[in-house]
């Protein structure tokens, strides 16, 4: 499948390492957290925590704090820098201040900023944490976690974290133990005096992203640091897919030059709203039924948003354990503001996905990286064939987080004709409310339109004169009378998705014209198994579209009835059988998909639906 990036929603747990909690989500600078004063507040140090920080020249020093319950407690430091070359020099250092710690040595006190010596009160001590300058191997991490993690990689110690896959430097990892209870400030800062970008976690390695704890939100003034912008992980980590917003902070010496940096020299869109100009065609909307949806547009055009959560992925609110799509179409993975942070995994076969057996190689199998997950983004599926997924955080594949999508290819087996049908609009008009008046635009995709087509719809005369594109009156007015379809569409300019009328000239494509795909049946003996082993699915399959207990047609059901309903429009020796005519009567299961505009449509004559079955029952 391929990927397209696509903006969004507020990443929860996009942490340094898995086992991290986010303190606060995003990034912060500047005034907040820079001082003693107002340093965060780290709630709870019996567990583990990250934070993402910028270190500028007017900000350089990012202070922290918690309260220690009891001496002994456990408080393992990790300073990480991005994998950025400009930072290469970066070298952390953390001034742990707190009772109980020894004074800091004559030596250590010419390495700490005047500022942070001057927080260390009476009754209090203090130990310094630094980076060493030797990064080449790993021999200076502390922890077994962080040691197990690690590999040199192109000549320095290297943190790879796979559900974000992102890169890290580790400059500093250290144990230490409380000496006593009390409150513990934690200062950081860039050893040399310059700007840096910092990953800092403590304290303990449990790991807890349920319980309740007062969280502030990031408030750097600086764009892409936001929580609400959720490629924010992208921007710190100098990504590639975001090279147009690469470079901040740049390379300051603070010591020349201790004002605040230029800001950045390209911003991403922060208030993009997603999915916005997306059309789509009435035949997107899936039919779904006992944990399955299906596709009706056999052209594979359709864009279908799922919400990849626990314990149960979701379509439009609908449970969703089965996705059967058209080669072309694409399904945007997104979190949804769900709690927990999910990636998306492309498991080996259906028996590894019952059995939960996740794969090993993440950069072979990792589909979407939890920030991709977290903000929405699109995997289009080009390729016939059945895939599964699943979600490799741990317990959630158990939970329930499984998708199997079977992508059906029609190229060569579509079948259009016209004839009215339940799943056509043959009345399309389009009815303004008292007040707004119809306006109209020609030729333009983010209304809907084709290049020789209009798009027609009902506005209010202020808001026709903000839209620069649109004239007032109708497309039939505009020499385009005949009525296409009706969509919903979304311009760039508007705030909000708005339905249009999209009209032809004479000569386009009918109203009723659909496309199915299709099977052949031989009309004479040699295809009467194939009619009996469609008749044998319609009876398996449909009973719930005719007893009533389902509004929709599931998918084994629509798929036989539909090559049936082109069997008995092409062959007049078979009368419909019984069933499939209490099928049709029931306007459930003839939905199909509009074709491209100039496609040609003959038109078809049905025969009545109250002949009486002459083959013979397959069942009986």
């Amino acid at each position: 499948p391929n990927m397209g990036r696509f903006g969004g929603l507020v990443p929860a747990l996009l942490a340094l390492a898995a086992s991290h909690r986010s303190l606060p989500p995003g990034v912060t600078c500047g005034n907040q957290f820079n001082s003693s004063a107002t340093a965060l507040e780290i709630p709870e140090p019996a567990i583990s925590w990250a934070s993402y920080r910028i270190l500028t020249c007017d900000a350089p020093i990012f202070w922290l704090k918690t309260q220690v319950a009891a001496a002994g407690q456990n408080l393992y430091i990790t300073a990480s820098v991005p994998v950025i070359a400009r930072f290469d020099p970066v070298r952390i250092s953390t001034l742990v201040i707190g009772p109980g710690l020894p004074a800091l040595s004559v030596a250590d006190q010419a390495k700490v900023p005047a500022a942070a010596q001057a927080d260390i009160q009476s009754g209090e001590g203090a130990l310094l944490f630094e980076s060493p300058a030797d990064q080449t191997s790993c021999a200076h991490l502390q922890s077994d976690v962080m040691a197990n993690e690690t590999t040199v990689r192109n000549g320095r110690c290297n943190f790879h974290e796979p559900y974000g896959d992102s890169h890290l430097w580790p400059v500093h990892d250290v144990h230490m133990q409380a000496n006593a209870s009390g409150v513990h400030r934690f200062a950081v800062f860039e050893a040399g005096g310059h700007a840096a970008k910092v990953a800092w976690a403590c304290c303990d390695w449990p790991e807890d992203f349920t319980t309740a704890y007062p969280i502030p939100e990031a408030d750097c003034p600086y764009c892409g640091t936001k929580a609400s912008y959720g490629e924010y992980m992208s921007i710190f980590q100098e990504k590639a897919s975001h090279t147009e917003f690469w470079g901040f902070p740049a390379t300051q010496d603070c010591s020349a030059n201790s004002s605040a940096p230029a800001p950045p020299a390209q911003c991403p869109n922060e208030t993009a709203v997603s999915g916005g100009g997306v059309v789509q065609p009435e035949s997107c909307r899936l039919g779904c039924s006992n944990g399955e949806c299906h596709s009706h547009n056999i052209f594979g055009e359709c864009v279908y948003e799922l919400e990849w959560v626990i314990p149960s992925a979701k379509i439009s609110g609908y449970n969703v354990t089965s996705l059967v799509i058209f080669k072309g179409d694409t399904v945007k993975f997104a979190r949804k503001g769900h709690f927990w942070s999910h990636n998306l995994v492309r498991m080996a076969d259906e028996a590894a996905l019952d059995a939960c057996d996740l794969p090993t190689n993440m950069s072979e199998s990792q589909i979407l990286t939890v920030e991709q997950v977290t903000v929405g983004t699109n995997v289009q599926f080009d390729t016939e064939g059945t895939f599964y997924y699943s979600c490799s955080m741990t317990g959630h594949c158990a939970a329930g987080q499984k998708l199997t999508v079977q992508v059906k290819d029609t190229s060569a087996g579509r079948h259009c004709h016209d004839h009215t049908h339940s799943g056509a609009d043959s009345n399309l008009s389009m009815t303004c409310e008292p007040g707004a008046v119809k306006a109209y635009v020609l030729g333009d995709a983010q209304y809907g339109a084709a290049s020789d087509q209009c798009s027609e719809f009902c506005t209010s005369p202020t808001g026709l004169a903000w839209i620069s594109e649109a004239q007032q009156g109708s497309c039939a007015g505009a020499g385009f009378p005949e009525p296409v379809e009706k969509k919903q569409v979304q311009p760039g300019s508007s705030p909000m998705p708005m339905d249009v009328l999209v009209s032809a000239a004479v000569g386009g494509v009918s109203p009723t014209c659909h496309c199915h795909s299709f099977e052949e049946i031989k009309c004479d003996s040699s295809g009467q198994a194939l009619y009996d082993e469609h008749i044998v699915e319609i009876q398996n399959y449909c009973q719930e579209v005719v007893n009533g207990t389902s509004d929709t047609c599931p998918y084994l059901c629509f798929q036989p009835f539909e090559i049936l309903h082109l069997h008995y429009l092409a062959c007049d020796l078979r009368p419909k059988h019984e069933l499939y005519t209490r099928i049709e009567a029931t306007d459930k299961c003839h939905m199909a998909a509009k074709p491209p505009f100039g496609t040609p449509c003959p038109v078809v004559t049905q025969s009545p639906v109250t002949q009486s079955p002459v083959t013979r029952d397959p069942a009986a």
